[in-house]
């Protein structure tokens, strides 16, 4: 898309900073260097979550499914660390982007 003109790209949504950041230094690696910008979506349910990490084949580390496993009825507390955890993938994203 990049070769037919495109001037960014937008990722699927993930929960594994590492991999989007793999993905990154890839495409550098390919010579795509226009904006790679990250699909990160906070969870809003756990039912949505394992609903559409599973139709989408999305890798979702063990530690993610730790934290959301003791709460997965309470719809708040899903929420919060669903929050949390876009907040730390974006930070981890951002320094990372600084390093480069």
């Amino acid at each position: 898309k990049v070769e037919a003109g495109a001037d960014f790209v937008i990722t699927q949504f993930f929960y594994d900073a590492d991999i989007f950041l793999t993905f990154v230094q890839r495409c550098r690696q390919y010579g795509i260097h226009c904006p790679i910008l990250p699909g990160i979506m906070p969870i809003q349910s756990y039912s949505s979550f394992t609903r559409m990490t599973k139709f989408c084949n999305i890798s979702v580390p063990p530690a993610v499914m730790q934290m959301l496993e003791p709460v997965k009825h309470d719809d708040e507390a899903v929420k919060e660390i669903g929050c949390q955890i876009a907040s730390d993938m974006s930070r981890k994203i951002l320094c990372a982007s600084a390093e480069e």
